[in-house]
């Protein structure tokens, strides 16, 4: 499992030490790897809430390179973030590689579909039941780069300038 991001307060990670005990008792082989720029120490007050942290590994990459090779090590990517506001940049990060997500629904409500993961309550037994359940299941890649493409800036820019085209002509009308 791999959780890409770094210990602000906003990033609900009680909810992901939670979940991992949980997951542990089920699967002791599962093992969590935290790709931060950041180092390990920032992580500490929170790794202090896990009662045994002996299958979580913090890495601190130091290049785009090093994170893709992380990305590459995992089966899927935890977004345990509840904040709604804007969307999590680690979702479409998961998603560009074709890792399935599991993400609270107010972080990932409208990026994630049904081909690309699942969403949860920010609760540690839903988040737990639904990384378990992505764990044992077969998702395709190419369906979740294919919904990540739709959120590629490239993608957008069509969209914005019609907006633009709408505003001046209603401007212009007035």
């Amino acid at each position: 499992m791999l959780y890409a991001g770094n210990p602000d307060g906003y990033q609900n990670l009680s909810l992901l030490w939670k979940s991992f005990e949980l997951i542990r008792a089920e699967r002791p082989d599962v093992r969590l790897l935290v790709a931060a720029n950041c180092a390990e120490v920032a992580f500490e007050p929170e790794l202090r809430r896990l009662q045994d942290r002996s299958g979580v590994v913090v890495h601190r990459y130091r290049s785009l390179q090093e994170l893709r090779a992380l990305f590459s090590l995992a089966s899927v990517g935890l977004c345990p973030r509840a904040l709604w506001t804007g969307v999590p940049i680690k979702l479409l990060n998961y998603m560009s590689v074709g890792l399935p997500v599991v993400a609270s629904k107010a972080a990932g409500r409208y990026v994630v579909g049904d081909s690309c993961g699942i969403l949860v309550d920010p609760d540690p037994i839903a988040f737990a039941q639904a990384t378990l359940k992505l764990l044992g299941a077969s998702c395709s890649p190419a369906k979740i780069q294919r919904r990540y493409r739709r959120f590629r800036l490239e993608g957008q820019v069509e969209s914005y300038e019609s907006v633009y085209r709408d505003v001046l002509r209603r401007k212009q009308l007035n």
